[in-house]
């Protein structure tokens, strides 16, 4: 229902006003008062809508008055005529007049048009201007300046890096809004907008964060409720009403996303073999229960960090596992020893291996790849790259020790 031409159409309403402090006894005591509506655009607005319109005294032309004429809605059409009761002479007057898809005035308001203020006395023969602006933002609006044609959304939830993603791993997000007339952003976790779960944000005490000719973006910090089992994954949503300055408001509007503040889960971790003897290689496989930041299979890279402590608690500070593939999930991967059991850094002994693994959304947890039945850090594999070597022996013939061997001896070694 967006007008889309710079052109202008225009409705002229006229009544004949008598004055009430003189009468209509003659023409010289007649007063006129019309209103012109002007419409954006080549063409009525779209669809059967309704007029109705209203004179109201305001200190303030922006701010809600007394009425003091009202007329009954009618259908808006070429020659409509709205038939107002007597409007009084004097000071600070404004016509207000709205739009409606509906006859009833409960309906939700599509244009409306608020005049100047004006003076209104006996022999006055006035035209008030009324010029007309669409006030609901609708849901999605074409952005032209996209050769793909997107669509931008008056509200997503978000984060500093991502404006509109599916999933979220905290409750602190950004609501990225758009708007094209707007003062201020009603934004509340509940559809009802009840008033402790609801925030009104003047949009004049922020920074827009872009511009174009016709739309302003800003960023809000917010929160979302939590989900009501911490063990799950659950969908959560904002909602916004804008208000412009008059105090017109859009529909109400939301958007929802998925909340993830569950850390990843080890599914799987294996050394193979896990011992390793001199001149083997070894292969690491993990596998978890959902995509990994630290995994990209596009690039076939890994950003998982492994930190390998040898049972006497030391550290190994060189890297002893390259990767060889990431799964097409980024679920799982799998690395080689770099180098052969036996070669620096990997002597004999036992090895414990842990990491810390990250999900898509930020979620991270410091696991260790094999634990012991008490949930602690247990080694993952051993290397025993030495082979046995005989140091001393003794040997008893016939029960004494001696090495002097005939026939027949019995020999323990």
């Amino acid at each position: 229902m967006r007008p889309s031409s710079l052109l202008s159409k225009t409705l002229v309403l006229g009544m004949l006003i008598c004055s009430t402090l003189t009468g209509c006894e003659s023409l010289q005591n007649t007063s006129s008062f019309a209103i012109q509506f002007s419409f954006p655009g080549e063409s009525w607005p779209e669809g059967t809508l309704w007029l109705n319109g209203r004179v109201e005294t305001r200190v303030d032309p922006k701010v809600k008055g007394t009425t003091v004429s009202e007329a009954s809605p009618v259908l808006l059409e070429p020659g409509a005529s709205l038939d107002f009761s007597s409007v009084p002479f004097r000071d600070n007057l404004v016509v207000v007049a709205e739009i409606r898809a509906t006859e009833s005035t409960n309906g939700r308001i599509l244009y409306y048009g608020v005049s100047d203020s004006f003076s209104f006395s006996a022999g006055d023969n006035i035209v008030v201007e009324v010029p007309f602006e669409l006030v609901a933002t609708p849901a999605a609006t074409e952005d032209e300046t996209d050769p793909d044609g997107m669509t931008s959304y008056p509200m997503t939830i978000g984060t500093t890096s991502q404006p509109n993603p599916d999933t979220v791993g905290t409750t602190d997000v950004l609501l990225y809004l758009t708007t094209d007339t707007a003062d201020k952003a009603i934004i509340s976790n509940d559809p009802g907008f009840s008033e402790s779960n609801t925030f009104i944000q003047s949009l004049s005490d922020l920074e827009p964060t872009s511009t174009t000719d016709t739309t302003r973006s800003y960023q809000i910090p917010w929160t979302l409720a939590p989900c009501s089992d911490p063990a799950t994954i659950c969908s959560q949503s904002v909602y916004l009403i804008f208000e412009d300055s008059y105090g017109y408001q859009s529909e109400a509007l939301f958007d929802t996303v998925y909340l993830d503040t569950i850390p990843p889960n080890l599914i799987l971790a294996a050394m193979d073999p896990d011992s390793l003897r001199a001149g083997q290689k070894g292969s690491l496989r993990i596998s978890v229960n959902e995509a990994l930041d630290n995994l990209n299979f596009e690039e076939s890279t890994s950003t998982i960090e492994f930190e390998i402590t040898r049972k006497d608690g030391t550290q190994v500070t060189e890297p002893v596992f390259e990767l060889e593939y990431v799964s097409p999930g980024e679920d799982s991967a799998k690395w080689t020893t770099i180098m052969s059991a036996g070669e620096p850094p990997l002597t004999d002994g036992t090895y414990t291996v842990q990491a810390t693994l990250t999900d898509k959304v930020g979620n991270t947890v410091y696991v260790s790849l094999n634990t012991d039945e008490n949930g602690d850090a247990a080694p993952l594999f051993d290397v025993d790259a030495v082979a046995p070597a005989l140091e001393s022996f003794s040997l008893d013939v016939n029960g004494t020790q001696s090495r002097a061997v005939t026939l027949g001896d019995t020999i323990t070694l």
